[in-house]
This record gives structure tokens, sequence and C-alpha cells, in this order.
């Protein structure tokens, strides 16, 4: 898409965007990277299952996948846990049993399986089960938990699931007054169940539209130095911060709270919203 839209220069507000640069002034990530919810699954993961000291890895064979792992990869040096080992994988993958009876070989005490497809996380997680593995399996992708649950099928594989998102009927006493506003509208207008990755679709619009009332112009160079000149910005969780200069070397960046979910004997419980810290 930047590839597109920097040359000539129009604003494009991605959902997640975790490559921004200088050389990008026009892309703004409407919600934080893909490596931003490592640190707060790793304390979760750490401090709920201190049996675990070797975590093990599969990835997509795809850059962003890569970065993602090597932020886990950080954030288990911080915790003094392990690298059991990875497996990479061709994107497009569908049947995983030979990936995971080599992850099998590693006998960690987790694993993480990075960004997929909800299909193809709740596929890993069913048949890694079917395979043995009993220790908790954490995930990097806002896949939606009653989606994942259900594919995966049985309660007996539907356990120890962690991935920072979060669904609306577990998370119901915690939900911030405009994410039940947007729930009202979704219901009103859908009648079907509501699925959390739409905000992907919401934050963009919403905040493209808040930068331009800031700017008071359609210019696009107008736009995106008004956004970057405020210091808070209304997303679908609430009031978020602007930032990502220290980080990014640009002040484009949303950075929302991260939900944390878990999937528990085919429950979805929601632990809780967390802060993140990319400055």
């Amino acid at each position: 898409m930047d590839s597109v839209t920097e040359p000539n220069k129009v604003v494009y507000f991605a959902s997640i965007h975790d490559n921004m640069s200088p050389k990008t002034p026009y892309t703004a990530s409407a919600m934080y990277g893909y490596t931003g919810p490592k640190p707060v699954v790793y304390e979760y993961l750490h401090k709920t299952y201190p049996s675990v000291k070797k975590v093990a890895f599969t990835e997509i064979d795809e850059p962003a996948v890569q970065k993602a792992a090597n932020a886990a990869r950080a954030e288990m040096k911080k915790l003094g846990l392990a690298d059991a080992g990875s497996v990479r994988y061709p994107f497009g993958t569908q049947d995983y049993y030979a990936i995971l009876n080599k992850v099998m070989t590693f006998n960690a005490d987790a694993l993480d399986i990075n960004m997929e497809f909800p299909g193809g996380a709740a596929a890993i997680v069913k048949q890694i089960r079917e395979l043995g593995f009993t220790g908790p399996i954490i995930g990097n992708s806002p896949w939606d938990p009653v989606f994942v649950r259900d594919k995966i099928g049985s309660k007996e594989y539907a356990t120890d699931v962690i991935i920072p998102a979060f669904e609306p009927v577990s998370a119901a006493a915690a939900l911030p007054p405009i994410l039940k506003t947007i729930l009202q509208l979704w219901n009103d207008t859908y009648k079907v169940p509501f699925v959390s990755d739409s905000l992907h679709g919401w934050d963009p619009i919403y905040e493209v539209a808040q930068a331009i009332e800031a700017a008071q112009s359609f210019e696009p160079g107008d736009v995106i130095k008004a956004f970057q000149k405020m210091k808070t910005i209304d997303t679908s969780v609430g009031p978020s911060k602007v930032g990502g200069l220290k980080t990014y070397g640009i002040n484009n960046m949303v950075v929302q709270l991260c939900p944390l979910t878990r999937i528990e004997n085919g429950q979805v419980e929601f632990v809780g919203w967390r802060p993140l810290n990319i400055p």
C-alpha cells in the first residue's frame, strides 16, 4: 500500500503497520504493531505458568512474522526463558502435522505460534494437542477467541491458549463506553455475532477523521502533521496515545490498550486490558 501512497503524498492509515520510518511520513498505524503484544503475553505466561522454562516457535516464513518472533525472544531473555527451537513453514500451509512433529522433538514447555490466520491458529492448536502437547500455547495475532475456540473443537484441546484479543461476552464488565456503542451499532446493523477483527476497519477511519478535524484541512500534509502533534486520540478502546518517535523514528503510531484473553477448558476468559510502552 505505502509503495503507492507515499510517492503520491496520500495519507495512509493502516489498521496495523509494523515497518514505519521517517522514509514513510504519510503512513500511520491505527494501532500497535504485531511486535507490540509480546511483552504483555510473555509477562502473563511467566506469571501464570511458572513451570514454563523453554518455549518453542512456529513461524510462517515471512518478514513480519520473524520480526514478531524476534521480539518474543527478547522478552524471553528478560524473563530467563530458553528458546527450545523453531520451525519455519511456507505461507498458506494448512496441514501442520509434519511441522508439529518436529516441534514435539524440542521438548518445550510452551509453544508460541506467533502470527497466523485464525483458522490456521486453531488447526495448529488442535493438531499439536492430538500429538500429545499439553503446555500453554500463545499467539500474537488478535484472533477472535470464540472463532478459534470453536474451530479447535473439543474442550480437551481448547485449553491454555493465550491470545492478545477480546470477545464482548467474557469482557462485558470491562468494555470501554465507546466499545459498547460500537457493539450496539454492529448488532443493530448486521444481526450476527460480533467479530473483534472488525475493529481493524473501524479504527483507521475513526482516527483519520479526527486527524482531519484537528488539521481543519483535507490537505494530506496538513492532516498527517496535525496527527503527529496529537498527544492522544480516541479509538475503539477509548483515548489512546500517539507515539512511535523513539521506536520508529516517526510519531505515526496509535498505541491502544492491549486486550488479553485465555481459552481454558473450552471457556473464553477475559484477562484484562494491558498498557503498552511504545515510545
